[in-house]
């Protein structure tokens, strides 16, 4: 009884102000969602927004480009090789130049690679390693380059968000130091690469040598508001719904000729920090067509590494050693003349 008439109290009190709790709460409610969405931690119903239209090419052209330079790229080389293409020492240009974007950290990454499918015993094959900079670590960078001489290095710090740094960084390298070469294969340290497929299918394209641009690739792709996404993009910094086509850039397949007309206009527009997307907005600006391939695999399985071009995240260096011994017993016919014979000994241990 007692327990009852305290509750009949609360009651009593609570049961006359509802008319008042009821519009207080939905005030708290709207504040707690205002201030979420402030801080990016709910989606946005982006519909509701005028300035989140739609991208056309009109508006894309009026926000990222200028006909002044709006995106120098103002960095020094640390480390860069010779002996690449003719124009810095080689008796010859490739017809195949392979840049592989490498965190500076990833140092058994690029072992892996050296020890598997980037090792190469004919000329018309290069490969070298991009790098942004470490203070930690520039010793070690400097000994590994002194013994492999394979890096391009700049002098911007190396981090998720300068990776169209690195990018730019490839296209300069590419276009003024090999521009005789035919072709250019932009690759991650995380990606395996069956060169021999690769050359082959160059082969069979040779009528896209001017306008070549090949990947995995993305079409309708939604801009991503969650604060803690890997890839937030501000309003500031993009302010559309949706990305144009772009090709995944893990692994990007280009002529020669169309790497030089996107290099060309680097500097004319405007700094996004998600490196496919950006080269993606700058081929929609410069109408590139834009090839895909299921070939570039975004998964990696060992089943498919026969039929691929390039697959995604082989999981560790160790990993990548293994599946390279078990594809050249696999290969060994056709991966004979493209490999040295230190690749081809792998044959035979154990």
């Amino acid at each position: 009884m007692k327990e009852r008439g305290r509750m009949e109290k609360i009651l009593s009190y609570i049961v006359p102000r509802r008319r008042l709790a009821i519009p207080l709460l939905l005030l708290i409610g709207t504040a707690i969602l205002i201030l979420a969405r402030a801080a990016g931690e709910m989606p946005r119903n982006t519909s509701s927004v005028p300035e989140f239209e739609e991208y056309t090419f009109e508006s894309l052209l009026s926000t990222f480009h200028n006909v002044t330079q709006i995106n120098p790229h103002e960095y020094n080389y640390l480390h860069s090789p010779i002996k690449i293409c003719k124009a810095n020492g080689n008796s010859e240009d490739p017809e195949l130049l392979i840049l592989v974007k490498s965190d500076v950290t990833h140092f058994s990454y690029r072992m892996g690679i050296r020890s598997t499918w980037g090792n190469f015993s004919i000329n018309s094959l290069k490969l070298i390693f991009l790098l942004g900079y470490s203070s930690t670590i520039e010793d070690l960078v400097r000994r590994e380059n002194d013994k492999y001489h394979d890096v391009v290095q700049e002098n911007f710090v190396d981090a998720y968000r300068n990776n169209t740094l690195k990018t730019i960084m490839a296209f300069n390298w590419a276009v003024r130091t090999c521009p005789g070469t035919k072709y250019v294969l932009f690759v991650d340290d995380d990606y395996f690469v069956n060169v021999n497929s690769v050359t082959e299918f160059l082969k069979v394209n040779a009528t896209l040598e001017n306008d070549l641009f090949v990947g995995f690739r993305v079409d309708n792709a939604r801009v991503f508001r969650y604060i803690e996404s890997q890839w937030y993009m501000t309003k500031p910094e993009y302010p559309f719904l949706h990305y144009p086509p772009y090709i995944s850039g893990g692994a990007m397949l280009l002529s020669m000729k169309t790497a030089m007309i996107i290099q060309n206009s680097l500097a004319y527009v405007r700094y996004l920090y998600v490196d496919d997307v950006y080269i993606g907005i700058v081929a929609y600006l410069l109408n590139i067509n834009l090839s895909h391939s299921d070939r570039f695999a975004l998964t990696f399985a060992s089943d498919n590494l026969d039929s691929c071009l390039a697959a995604h995240n082989y999981g560790s260096p160790d990993n990548l050693i293994q599946e390279w011994r078990i594809f050249l017993r696999r290969h060994y016919d056709y991966t004979v003349h493209i490999y040295s014979q230190q690749m081809k000994d792998i044959l035979y241990i154990k």
